[in-house]
């Protein structure tokens, strides 16, 4: 619930940027639905039941760490792009740097 909170809030930030006033108003107008609780309440029980996964099984493996440009997989040490199926919701703010590989957090 707080993620789809979240999200509501940064479409009213976003809303706040466009510079045309009638498409600022008009978008403005479809996201105040979001800051309603019970909308936030259908839509999430609307995609749980499309995809019924346990919120457990989203960033359970502790070995998987999530970058901008791709995930490294602590255990192996490879840099793979993203994969739906790994589950992770937390990016960190980096990239990896393939020419420094791995060994570029030794530095830090």
């Amino acid at each position: 619930m707080e993620l789809c909170k979240k999200l509501a809030d940064e479409l009213l930030v976003y809303a706040l940027k466009i510079g045309d006033e009638q498409v600022r108003k008009d978008f403005i107008d479809k996201c105040k639905k979001w800051q309603i609780r019970r909308t936030r309440e259908t839509i999430l029980k609307d995609a749980q039941s499309d995809y019924p996964i346990p919120m457990k099984e989203f960033d359970a493996d502790p070995y998987l760490f999530n970058c901008q440009n791709g995930t490294l997989h602590l255990r192996s040490m490879e840099f793979l792009p993203h994969d739906p199926e790994d589950k992770l919701t937390r990016s960190q703010m980096l990239r990896m740097i393939p020419t420094y590989g791995v060994n570029a957090s030794k530095r830090l």
